[in-house]
């Protein structure tokens, strides 16, 4: 059951790969299906959050790593776009 969630990562990367080399033949825009993603993990993550953590610190946090999770995204399409 610990296996779970490694699966489920490796899953959802390997279906982001998948979905942006699908919309790169359609000449769709990488980095606004890059933000939609982050969008809809945004409204589930405030969905699925505690009343209890919600202190100022872990919201900050929480925006910093998002930030630098959609950069490091960003580059992953760039990659993604030039190897194929």
């Amino acid at each position: 059951m610990p296996y779970i969630f490694l699966i489920l990562t490796l899953l959802s990367t390997f279906s982001i790969a998948v979905l942006l080399r699908i919309f790169e033949h359609g000449k769709g825009n990488r980095t606004v299906i890059i933000a939609s993603n982050y969008i809809v993990a945004l409204l589930l993550s405030f969905s699925l959050m505690e009343k209890t953590s919600s202190e100022p610190l872990v919201l900050i946090s929480g925006a910093v790593l998002g930030i630098l999770f959609f950069g490091g995204f960003v580059v992953y399409s760039q990659a993604i776009k030039m190897k194929g």
